[in-house]
């Protein structure tokens, strides 16, 4: 895998972790799993509990001054790193699930 690939699974996992936790403080345990081939990197973190928006634009200036703000821009970031990104929800479940081409 290429180093830059593997920083941005990285870099999104854990922007995942901070977001979920933030808005899940109850939040005890959390699977990652991860699938890497020669083409591409497939991960999926699944917990129960609420999950993140994942925002499609960058806030504005005035909204990263709340904490919903920071909250886009996080949602955003995570979009950024991915090439293609999946929230399904199934009753209390959440799974997010990434994918990376490389």
């Amino acid at each position: 895998m290429r180093p830059e690939v593997e920083t941005r699974v990285e870099m999104a996992i854990h922007e995942i972790v901070a977001r979920v936790t933030e808005l899940n403080p109850s939040v005890r345990q959390i699977e990652i799993t991860a699938e890497f081939d020669e083409l591409k990197v497939e991960t999926a973190i699944e917990y129960v509990g609420t999950a993140p928006v994942l925002a499609d634009a960058l806030p504005t200036l005035e909204e990263l001054e709340t904490h919903d703000g920071v909250a886009k821009l996080s949602g955003f970031m995570i979009r950024q790193y991915a090439n293609q990104v999946r929230v399904k929800s199934r009753g209390l479940t959440t799974r997010i699930e990434l994918h990376f081409e490389h």
